[in-house]
């Protein structure tokens, strides 16, 4: 049994199939952890770079095709199809905000139309134009079909830290299983 550079102990012979246990490595500079050379000196050279389990699971893991799929939602006529094919989906709050005020105000005048009739709602909502939204975040097919986003990361969100506010009330109302929001505004915390 030999010792790896990154310290695990592994027979040398198994990891590493060509003379003294070194083997060519192509992809060593994304591994920091197995790029040191003999007396802790860096290796300039890599062809000679030992391998460990630890570096080539990293290598499988974060080889193109396991790498999550992100994506920036800045418009509403993203499908929904398309978006639960992204792992990690990245919006502004101002755009969550924007869409979920629309969505209240046509809740609102469906219901009104239902309880005091068209043209009373027509009072009431003057310069609402009636259209069918698209909506990319809030959608009923995601509870339809039990799917929830992955990551949602939300960038500017510091308003979402009152629980009164349309944000955090709009970030709520979503399907998700993380959910991160980010800002680089100074919150006062009490």
């Amino acid at each position: 049994m030999a010792e790896d550079r990154c310290g695990q102990a592994t027979p040398s012979l198994q990891i590493s199939p060509s003379r003294h246990g070194f083997r060519r490595c192509n992809w060593a500079w994304e591994i920091p952890d197995c790029t040191r050379g003999s007396f802790g000196k860096a290796q300039t050279d890599a062809s000679n770079l030992r391998t460990c389990p630890r570096c080539i699971s990293s290598k499988l893991y974060y080889a193109v095709e396991n790498r999550p799929q992100a994506l920036i939602l800045d418009t509403a006529d993203t499908n929904t199809r398309t978006l639960l094919g992204y792992d990690v989906i990245i919006c502004a709050s101002s755009f969550l905000k924007t869409r979920y005020i629309e969505l209240l105000k046509q809740q609102q005048f469906r219901v009104s139309v239902i309880t005091h009739g068209i043209h009373a709602a027509k009072e009431m909502f003057k310069g609402y134009r009636h259209n069918r939204l698209s909506k990319p975040l809030h959608n009923e097919r995601y509870e339809d079909t039990d799917k929830a986003f992955s990551v949602l990361i939300f960038d500017e969100a510091h308003d979402a830290k009152n629980e009164d506010s349309i944000l955090s009330e709009a970030i709520r109302a979503l399907s998700y299983k993380y959910a991160f929001l980010v800002t680089a505004t100074p919150i006062f915390n009490s």
